[in-house]
């Protein structure tokens, strides 16, 4: 049994609630109440019951004798698994007035956890309720109920309790749970709603930036047909990120940072690959040295001719170069003058290296502030991610 339950049964068992002035129980009430104690706390809850009715077959009770079966009979139902009699009995316990909003509390929170364990998804809401009304914070029973409705197929519901208890969290500059915002994804799913899926998927990445999170956001936005000109910003994603995954990917950044005219950044590339083992060896290892060898002879051969400095998207991707060389001052005036003077093939493409070449400048500010000034298309969903990256929570 849940070891909530299980504190549950002994707080009804030892809290007496409010006690008056001739609260007592008669014999013929007392003993089967007392056996029925004893084995509750023997855990032999359908014995239990069957004491309790004995002491509720009594007649005449006092309003007391009856507040104390009643609560008795909640525990042993419980813990029978009997939810309907141990709801009864709670509810009929809570209308005495005896508890208090602690106790309250504590009931309504082990029905909803046992009639969600139970599956009964559509009990549940009613004891959260319950719990919330007499004071309970804790963010794991509020989220039983989105559960609930998401496990009965009521996702729009369920949508909207995630999204009410996240912003009330941000409201308090609280920490999403991730729990939270993995069922909002699912929920997104279940409804064919891309683009909340998205949204649900970034704050994943903003607070959780678990590979698996990145892969499923980057490969969207290949999959909604980003541009060629954005393979290379995409790896570069995928590198800052950690999820370049096999030779493969390293291959083939390595060969468009060529192309793109940045040897030092396919050397930097070539040698992650190198260092984590997943380079140099098998069928590809003498085609990757090769790769290597020529990614070296062109860094240090590396000196942008007259027309790669009067052709604007070639200044950029100069500039980009001497970033990742270390010359961050020279390198990201360079990117500046080029998307200034215009000219070029997509100034958002541009905007967005120019925020990648800040980010690994450390200058984060300046990385978000180009990010936030891609405009349009698949450019500016992949900025979007990049921002996240730039800014994401620690």
């Amino acid at each position: 049994m849940n070891l909530m339950l299980r504190a549950a049964i002994a707080l009804l068992l030892l809290s007496p609630g409010l006690v008056c002035a001739g609260d007592t129980l008669r014999p013929e009430v007392s003993k089967p109440l007392q056996a029925a104690q004893t084995l509750l706390k023997q855990q032999k809850y359908r014995d239990a019951l069957a004491q309790v009715a004995a002491a509720d077959a009594v007649s005449g009770k006092t309003p007391y004798e009856s507040f104390i079966i009643e609560r008795m009979r909640s525990s042993a139902a419980l813990g029978a698994g009997q939810l309907d009699i141990a709801a009864k009995s709670s509810t009929s316990v809570i209308a005495t007035g005896r508890l208090s909003k602690d106790e309250m509390k504590q009931v309504s929170q082990s029905m909803a956890i046992a009639y969600y364990r139970d599956k009964q998804y559509a009990k549940v809401p009613a004891w959260v309720q319950n719990y919330d009304q007499y004071g309970g914070a804790d963010p794991a029973v509020d989220q039983l109920l989105a559960q609930s409705d998401f496990l009965s197929g009521n996702y729009a519901d369920a949508t909207k309790e995630l999204r009410q208890h996240l912003d009330a969290q941000n409201k308090a500059g609280q920490r999403p749970s991730e729990d939270e915002l993995q069922l909002l994804a699912n929920c997104a799913l279940k409804q064919k709603d891309d683009e909340a899926y998205r949204l649900a998927m970034e704050q994943l990445v903003r607070y959780y930036p678990k590979k698996d999170y990145w892969v499923d956001l980057i490969s969207r936005v290949q999959a909604a047909g980003s541009s060629d000109q954005l393979n290379l910003d995409i790896y570069r994603l995928k590198r800052a990120t950690g999820t370049l995954s096999g030779a493969a990917d390293y291959v083939e950044m390595a060969e468009m940072s060529l192309q793109a005219g940045c040897p030092t950044e396919a050397l930097q590339v070539l040698a992650e690959g190198y260092q984590a083992k997943i380079l140099g060896n098998g069928p590809g290892a003498a085609r990757q040295q090769r790769l290597k060898e020529l990614a070296q002879r062109q860094a240090i051969g590396a000196k942008p001719s007259v027309g790669q400095l009067a052709d604007a998207d070639a200044k950029v991707n100069t500039g980009y170069e001497q970033v990742a060389a270390g010359k961050i001052d020279a390198g990201i005036a360079m990117m500046k003058m080029a998307i200034t003077q215009g000219g070029l093939k997509s100034p958002d493409v541009a905007t967005l290296r120019l925020g990648e070449a800040s980010l690994i400048a450390g200058r984060t500010t300046d990385a978000s502030r180009a990010f936030q000034a891609v405009r349009s298309g698949s450019a500016k969903s992949l900025a979007s991610l990049w921002e996240i990256q730039a800014n994401r929570k620690p």
